[in-house]
């Protein structure tokens, strides 16, 4: 049975007039051509002009600072790519494969296959500092929770956690890349509706039952929910429903309401997630066709 905090709670409708709901535009901050130069990412096609469905055969992730600089994982050419005031940059990784990324202070950790686990990349110095292994099986999203404790998702479910450069896999499956120095948050859905159910835990490696903190409300199916990241401790969930299948809500939860911002799906390579929360709190996706890519910033943010 799972614990619950009644005076955390918080029952949010998952339909317009409950919410303050902005439609967001979106405009273009780069753009480029797929290959191997520096101002270009690589790509394995699935066939010409078809763009690959799964992860490790394009871009991996990305993140942006707050002064706008992009960083960039670029697995294919196995290279760590920065993009600021109209300059590519990059630095060789000897890794088979590149993945997720995020930034913390002056570090970039980014996931890696073949070896399994993620590097420390310092973004000022342009180079990497070490490289951690973890046994993971098919990685998601990474994220810093606090100064030492990395968190990097099971694609199958659960989430690792590696503090000190030590890792172990939580004990509670529900949990995801997100959460603060306290505790790791995550989502399940309720058995008897479409309700999605926020979940946390404490970091501890005990085995413990997550503790229930909101519930999201949904009178349509639910085809997509994700935890997207913490802003201010408040959760925000990346949602897509049945009846609004080519858009994405990003629903942040609070103890007053809840308030979203709605984006086009829109096509592209791969990505762990289809919009993203990065490190400067701006919403931000890399889409792209047969002849090259383009990352977009949304207009409106929370």
């Amino acid at each position: 049975m799972i614990k619950s905090n009644k005076f955390l709670i918080v029952a949010l409708a998952f339909c317009l007039f409950a919410a303050i709901t902005r439609a967001a535009e979106m405009k273009v901050i780069t753009e480029g051509k797929w290959g191997k130069k520096s101002d270009q990412l690589g790509i394995n096609m699935i066939e010409p002009g078809i763009l690959p469905t799964g992860p490790f055969m394009g871009p991996g992730g990305f993140d942006v600072e707050t002064s706008g600089k992009i960083w960039i994982s670029d697995s294919v050419n196995h290279q760590i790519k920065s993009w600021f005031n109209r300059e590519w940059r990059e630095t060789m990784v000897n890794c088979n494969a590149l993945g997720e990324v995020c930034l913390a202070g002056s570090k970039l950790y980014v996931v890696t296959r073949d070896p399994n686990g993620f590097i420390i990349f310092n973004t000022t110095a342009e180079k990497i500092e070490k490289q951690v292994k973890v046994d993971f099986k098919s990685p998601g999203r990474i994220a810093s929770l606090r100064s030492n404790l990395i968190a990097i998702e099971e694609l199958s479910g659960g989430v690792w956690l590696i503090e000190d450069e030590k890792p172990a896999f939580h004990p509670a499956i529900a949990m995801q890349a997100c959460g603060n120095g306290t505790h790791v948050f995550g989502l399940q859905k309720d058995l008897l509706s479409e309700n999605q159910q926020i979940v946390r835990a404490e970091l501890s490696k005990e085995v413990q039952e997550p503790e229930v903190v909101g519930v999201l409300e949904s009178e349509n199916r639910v085809v997509y929910a994700r935890l997207a990241t913490l802003l201010d401790d408040d959760p925000v969930i990346m949602i897509t429903s049945e009846t609004e299948p080519q858009t994405l809500q990003f629903v942040r939860v609070s103890v007053n309401g809840e308030s979203r911002v709605k984006l086009p799906l829109i096509d592209g390579p791969y990505m762990i997630s289809p919009w993203k929360i990065c490190s400067d709190g701006k919403i931000y996706t890399l889409g792209g066709n047969a002849e090259g890519f383009k990352i977009f910033a949304a207009e409106k943010n929370f």
